[in-house]
């Protein structure tokens, strides 16, 4: 009887690291959306500034002080 408690927690666990997965995702529509950013004309990616903006609004951010 302890299978499902163990299936149980591990879908508690999968739920923990896919919410903020989602909810980075649903962070990064809402900011295309709203700011409608110009993407780089040669590779059609965000500038530099909007993904300085953008990342400090996510969950899995990276470590980074300034635009670079």
């Amino acid at each position: 009887m302890t299978k499902p408690l163990k299936i149980k927690e591990s879908l508690i666990e999968i739920e923990n690291y896919i919410s903020p997965l989602l909810q980075d995702f649903e962070t990064f529509i809402k900011y295309v959306e709203e700011e409608k950013p110009t993407l780089s004309p040669r590779m059609g990616v965000l500038g530099k500034n909007d993904s300085f903006k953008l990342n400090s609004e996510l969950n899995y951010r990276k470590p980074v002080t300034a635009p670079n």
